[in-house]
């Protein structure tokens, strides 16, 4: 991608540069596996580094007060923002308080003169707490469960969460915005433990 490149994409798509399209949108939202897609390379400013991928499973708790980062990277001269990366945790019981954070977003694209190029999508979090594994086997091959709760957020988590989408600086009426990624926190409900018991 050589000139006002277009942004990453993973968990939504990248933004349109000037004269590139972003990336598109791909990943799984309930089991996120894959990096992000780096920016749109200019010759001389380089291209822009997507976020990695964070996997963590646990038959324990697991308690975050620190910062877990798979952010992508802003572009250089003339380059796309590059997609946010993955986050997956699986766990017992999951929490943190306020000084946690989890983060997968997009790096913003750069605007050298008139022009500009596209930012990064957002990439994907997810967390599973006390899901049985068939059940959640079952759910990350595209069948159906019922008595897993998916939500945006979770009571025992006080922290920071985001796959905020990067900026793009190029936006016609035609051009296509960075797009912002998946966030999900997946609970087993109490009926369904006590039936698998």
């Amino acid at each position: 991608f050589n000139g006002w490149s277009g942004g990453g994409g993973h968990g939504g798509e990248g933004g349109d540069g000037t004269r590139f399209v972003g990336g598109n949108a791909y990943g799984s939202s309930n089991g996120p596996i894959l990096p992000g897609s780096g920016g749109g390379y200019y010759p001389g400013g380089g291209g822009s580094d997507a976020g990695g991928v964070i996997r963590i499973e646990s038959s324990g708790r697991l308690v975050l007060h620190g910062t877990l980062t798979a952010n992508g990277i802003s572009g250089g001269f003339a380059a796309g923002g590059g997609a946010g990366g993955s986050i997956f945790l699986v766990c017992r019981d999951f929490s943190g308080d306020s000084f946690g954070a989890l983060r997968a977003n997009g790096g913003n694209g750069d605007a050298p003169g008139p022009s500009g190029s596209g930012g990064g999508a957002g990439g994907r979090v997810a967390i599973w707490e006390n899901v049985p594994d068939p059940i959640r086997t079952r759910i990350l091959q595209g069948s159906t469960a019922g008595g897993v709760l998916r939500a945006t957020t979770d009571p025992d988590y006080l922290g920071a969460l985001a796959a905020t989408n990067g900026t793009g600086f190029y936006a016609p009426p035609d051009a296509r915005s960075a797009e912002p990624g998946s966030l999900w926190f997946f609970t087993a409900h109490q009926a369904l433990l006590l039936k698998i018991q």
